[in-house]
């Protein structure tokens, strides 16, 4: 079990205090740990709606401390072999949010059944746990599913670093999810009356009064928690990096090219063992199906599945509510797949001359634009991107060297935090995680070629 920041501390008093509250800390503050260490002080059955993405997140952090969670993901069958899993013995279940959709009848916009998880007594379960409460938008489906089943848990608590991510109408729904409209109005038209104006009747544009956000933050001040990545001091954590995986879970058919691969790097290691070049070769060939997609006879590249990349520009806009990011990819095909998805940015490669290089970066600086996708080879010493708030990686780099250089361009003297948000994006069940662990452990990963594809069979 590993120690608490003291912001953690404080927020597990608030909770356990409170059966309604917002925790709306910073991202890389340990909102999953500070809660999951909640459940296992309260010892009751609870359950977790949250971004695809994190499901696996929550389970691992979760063994952490002993705890026994589910996960509801998949078709109708496949939520049902969760029988079979001896689930009563669980501590908690973990959803996605457009699974949620599933477990209710709609009629057009109309919830006509109701059986949420038809093989779980639901009166066993006390705990409602929103992860990413944005996500919640007050006309949604998902919304609408938790409105009808809600008042079935006794305590109920959002997460959020960000809770109002374009303006003060998102915050509605969420507080909702909280107190049932109590402070904020019972329907979404009654917040629209009591804070906004109709700046636009052609468009139906809103727009807060002036002193609206003082007023809905004196209304809500008891039932949130707000505490800053800053908070947490340099004593309690002196690594100034704060890594979050995000899972994907891949198509059938990329795990059915993977072991292929796999299978055939295994034999021929073992009749004609390997080099340090065939090594890196094969190791990279297994980290491009782990993004989706393989090169051709003619090096274009073939997308097998584009969740990664989807996945990626979804916590942009959704988590990182889009500030300032630096996007690292190791391989073409990356980039290639992920402009696609992604606006309002600029790309800096191997071949991307030095007078334009220069130039991006500096628009970058001066906040012209977003999102900045490059290279990690091209984000070498002398680079300052300090202004970014956090770093994606779409996959693992095979150097050590090129992890930490890279991640150094954003965490370095002038970033405007004290820890920076670095996400690492892993396929389930694939090689990616392995070779992160041994970049996080500082491991020469180049050296560990051979012992980490064989471990991944």
């Amino acid at each position: 079990m590993r120690k608490l920041f003291k912001l953690q501390e404080e927020t597990i008093k608030r909770v356990i205090m409170n059966n309604y509250l917002g925790i709306f800390n910073e991202c890389g503050t340990g909102k999953t740990y500070t809660m999951l260490y909640v459940m296992q002080l309260l010892k009751q059955k609870f359950l977790v709606v949250t971004p695809l993405t994190v499901m696996d997140w929550w389970i691992e952090e979760g063994q952490s401390l002993g705890l026994k969670i589910f996960k509801i993901y998949g078709n109708k069958q496949e939520k049902n072999n969760i029988i079979s899993q001896k689930c009563e013995n669980a501590d908690g279940f973990v959803i996605n949010y457009d699974s949620l959709r599933t477990l209710v009848t709609f009629e057009g916009s109309k919830i006509v059944e109701n059986k949420l998880i038809p093989f779980i007594d639901m009166n066993d379960i006390k705990i409602l746990i929103c992860d990413e409460s944005t996500y919640f938008k007050h006309r949604n489906k998902r919304f609408k599913v938790l409105q009808n089943i809600m008042w079935k848990f006794n305590r109920r608590y959002i997460l959020t670093g960000t809770p109002v991510t374009n303006s003060l109408l998102d915050l509605w729904p969420q507080i909702y999810i909280l107190d049932g409209g109590y402070r904020l109005g019972r329907s979404w038209t009654s917040y629209l009356n009591s804070f906004f104006y109709c700046a636009n009747r052609f468009i139906w544009k809103y727009e807060p009064y002036q002193w609206s956000e003082q007023k809905i933050s004196e209304l809500i001040k008891d039932i949130e928690v707000r505490y800053k990545l800053s908070d947490i001091t340099e004593q309690e954590l002196p690594e100034g990096i704060i890594y979050e995986y995000k899972y994907i879970n891949p198509k059938e058919e990329v795990i059915k090219i993977y072991k292929k691969i796999l299978k055939e790097c295994i034999i021929r290691i073992e009749k004609q063992g390997v080099t340090a070049l065939s090594g890196g070769a094969m190791f990279q060939k297994l980290l491009e199906i782990s993004s989706g997609f393989v090169y051709d006879d003619n090096n274009n590249t073939i997308v097998i599945d584009d969740l990664k990349m989807r996945t990626i520009v979804e916590c942009i806009q959704n988590e990182l509510c889009n500030k300032q990011v630096v996007i690292f990819y190791n391989f073409n095909g990356e980039a290639e797949i992920l402009k696609r998805f992604l606006s309002s940015y600029r790309h800096i490669s191997s071949q991307t001359s030095e007078k334009e290089r220069s130039e991006i970066i500096s628009e970058f600086k001066s906040r012209l634009f977003n999102i900045l996708l490059a290279h990690s080879r091209t984000m070498g010493i002398g680079v300052n991107l300090q202004n970014a708030y956090a770093i994606i990686w779409v996959s693992p780099p095979t150097s050590l060297e090129t992890f930490q250089q890279a991640n150094a361009r954003v965490y370095r003297s002038g970033y405007q935090g004290k820890k920076v948000p670095c996400f690492l994006f892993t396929t389930n069940q694939l090689l990616d995680k392995k070779v992160y662990k041994a970049l996080q452990n500082k491991e020469q990963v180049q050296k560990k070629f051979l012992e980490l594809i064989k471990n991944s069979i």
